[in-house]
């Protein structure tokens, strides 16, 4: 207990070196106790090791992954066995391993994003939401990645999620709902600027009546309608032809 706080407190502190040492000492005291490796795996991260913290990701992943089938092919046999107490303990135990799994596809995916491979680092995110459907950090890291390549529906429904999993009055709830009013400002220019211009300055015109003056325009479209509906149809075509 006393090494872990000593190493957080150097993290904290900006020594990163040390830090990542002191991670490794444990890992190696402890092998298979997972909270070492993800900080190791932090650091290394933050210091931009980037491909040292694909390889410690990658190896771990395979690691979650024989762990989750295990588990998953015992659940079976509890079930069959009719030992559902056991299947159901078993199972909660799988969930948490998921969500370590779940933790190191966003870790990937995050990893990907800072350097700017959007599609790749969103297909991690979609998979690590498959695993966690509250992850609101990967809700958001896809929003952003949607903002960049422009498909602003889709980064406003991302941003919804976030803001709807991530905790009251935390960061990344007050930065999804800013990104969310950004996106509507802007869906907003879009369609200005999109608009037809015949009907901008139709628009701008009947600003400038009065609500009389709109009423008799307005009527006399009425007729035109009426008569343009008239010309089409059957009866105005037999009065032409009758002698």
């Amino acid at each position: 207990g006393d090494w872990s706080s000593d190493v957080c407190s150097s993290d904290l502190q900006g020594k990163r070196v040390l830090a990542f040492r002191g991670f490794v000492d444990l890992e190696r005291r402890f092998p298979g106790n997972f909270v070492f490796f993800f900080n190791k795996n932090k650091v290394l991260m933050e210091t931009r090791k980037y491909e040292s913290t694909l390889k410690n990701t990658n190896a771990v992943l395979k690691i979650l992954e024989k762990l989750i089938f295990g588990f998953q092919a015992r659940i079976a046999r509890e079930v069959a066995a009719g030992v559902l107490a056991k299947a159901e303990i078993l199972a909660d135990v799988r969930s948490e391993y998921e969500k370590l799994y779940a933790l190191l596809l966003r870790r990937k995916g995050e990893i990907l994003f800072r350097e700017k491979h959007w599609e790749k680092a969103l297909s991690f995110f979609e998979r690590s939401i498959r695993k966690n459907s509250s992850d609101d950090i990967s809700f958001f890291r896809m929003g952003e990645i949607q903002v960049e390549l422009k498909r602003l529906n889709l980064a406003l429904a991302r941003f919804r999620r976030a803001a709807e999993h991530a905790p009251r009055n935390s960061k990344l709830h007050s930065e999804a709902l800013q990104w969310i009013d950004k996106i509507f400002a802007q869906q907003a220019v879009d369609a200005i600027a999109a608009e037809d211009p015949a009907r901008k300055k139709r628009d701008e015109f009947f600003q400038t009546l009065n609500v009389d003056e709109r009423d008799e325009i307005l009527e006399l479209g009425e007729i035109i309608t009426i008569g343009k509906k008239w010309l089409r149809s059957e009866e105005h075509t037999s009065e032409l032809q009758s002698p």
